[in-house]
């Protein structure tokens, strides 16, 4: 059933902005189309959730939007568990290789598992896509860049490099759309 404010369009343009704009991180072409792939597949969860659970759901979204939280923080509030812990679970029954399952397990919380290549480039890549793109538009959004995480790991030195290439891939994306 329709769920309001879930639409499946706009998560797939989600994934695939996400996906552009984190294998551009890396400079390896087998890494970055590993992270391509866990960045197209990173939100399958909330596919899941809207599928399995469409209330409860469609709940989460409504009060994450007009709290202006993060929906993996408000998921797991009321539903003990978040679309990215649901979806690694789904992609590991699929037998999608670890790096992906756990990239995807903590692409919002990357501090909570060691940090690998895939992992950082996702989180980068996402965070930076719920950035807001004129800081006037939506002062009241997080930044949910895990900047400690990021440079604690061994890719802390390529934080600035990184941001900068997302930054543009995200906007020349946005641009093409």
């Amino acid at each position: 059933p329709p769920i309001e404010r879930f639409s499946l369009q706009a998560l797939q343009e989600h994934s695939v902005l996400v996906a552009r704009a984190g294998c551009r991180l890396l400079t390896d072409r087998k890494r970055a189309e590993t992270v391509f792939t866990a960045a197209l597949v990173h939100d399958v969860g909330k596919i899941l959730l809207a599928i399995s659970l469409p209330e409860p759901y469609g709940e989460v979204l409504r009060v994450a939007s007009e709290s202006a939280r993060p929906e993996h923080e408000v998921e797991l509030e009321m539903l003990d568990v978040t679309h990215a812990e649901v979806g690694a679970y789904l992609l590991g029954l699929w037998g999608l290789p670890l790096d992906i399952v756990e990239a995807v397990a903590y692409h919002h919380q990357p501090q909570h598992t060691a940090p690998t290549d895939t992992l950082m480039a996702l989180h980068v890549a996402d965070a930076l896509s719920h950035a807001p793109q004129d800081s006037s538009s939506e002062p009241h959004r997080r930044d949910r860049l895990n900047v400690e995480a990021v440079e604690r790991s061994p890719f802390g030195p390529d934080l600035v490099r990184w941001r900068i290439i997302a930054e543009n891939e995200l906007l020349a994306a946005r641009r093409d759309s």
